[in-house]
């Protein structure tokens, strides 16, 4: 199999309030904490896509619905 395997976040978050973006810090920090990923700069290729920019600080429910 191609690829890495999905990493579960453990911490309980609601996503009703997280935001996308720190919705993204928070899978990057425990993806490579514990999942022991190393993509640390993951993240910023989301942050710096220009087409979800607008959405970084909405809650992902109100992206998402």
């Amino acid at each position: 199999m191609a690829g890495t395997q999905p990493f579960q976040i453990r911490s309980e978050f609601d996503p009703r309030d997280m935001t996308l973006g720190d919705f993204i810090k928070l899978y990057e920090k425990e993806s490579t904490d514990i999942g022991g990923r190393k993509n640390k700069g993951w993240g910023n290729l989301l942050r710096n896509n220009k087409a979800l920019q607008p959405y970084l600080d909405q809650p992902a429910t109100a992206i998402f619905g």
